[in-house]
């Protein structure tokens, strides 16, 4: 269906470590936002769904229009409250106002959730572990010299690595250079960001 995150469909199969997102992304949103939102909650509902997302807010002129990312965003986090759901987010050039909204709604600290694609500010890292959310490093960041002090701020209970889009095969070179900027070991990381989302996603 045009809009549920095709990367984590819940019509795919479950196997053992393979959960499911299901979300509303704000690129995807049509004019039929009611009915998309609709079929979300039948998917949600589904077994072997550990969160909702990708939603959030989006500055960019691909997104939609703001109105409806706000209100598609407004019904992924009731949604997430309602079923306990953490809430996978993203979020382009509009951190203060994802913050916002999840306060105006209410939604509870210890659900939190994940920030993908996390790539900075800085200053935001604090605003967005205070709310819950882990903060995920994709390969989009790797060699990117000023994320390094950004990556090594991330506290460690809250920091996630991902490969977005780019295959599992790049995840190992995630792992690399977020320890380095870190200056640990890659099978530190491996194994602290394997257990933030053991107890993130379950």
């Amino acid at each position: 269906m045009p809009g549920v995150d095709a990367a984590t469909d819940a019509r795919a199969p479950v196997g053992e470590g393979i959960r499911h997102a299901v979300g509303l992304h704000p690129w995807y949103l049509t004019e039929d936002l009611e009915e998309q939102l609709d079929a979300l909650r039948v998917r949600a509902a589904q077994a072997g769904v550990v969160a909702i997302g990708e939603t959030g807010l989006d500055a960019m002129k691909r997104a939609g229009p703001r109105d409806r990312q706000e209100r598609a965003f407004s019904s992924q986090i009731a949604l997430a409250a309602r079923l306990r759901l953490p809430l996978i987010l993203h979020v382009v050039r509009r951190h203060g106002a994802c913050l916002e909204m999840l306060a105006a709604e209410g939604f509870p600290s210890t659900l939190g959730g994940m920030v993908h694609d996390f790539g900075g500010p800085a200053e935001m890292i604090a605003p967005w572990v205070k709310a819950g959310f882990a903060l995920s490093i994709s390969p989009r960041s790797v060699g990117r010299e000023p994320r390094e002090a950004m990556v090594a701020a991330i506290p460690e209970d809250a920091l996630l690595v991902e490969t977005d889009d780019f295959g599992v095969e790049r995840l190992e070179e995630v792992i690399a250079w977020v320890a380095s900027a870190r200056g640990e070991s890659p099978d530190t990381i491996a194994r602290l960001t394997a257990a933030n989302a053991e107890a993130l996603f379950g």
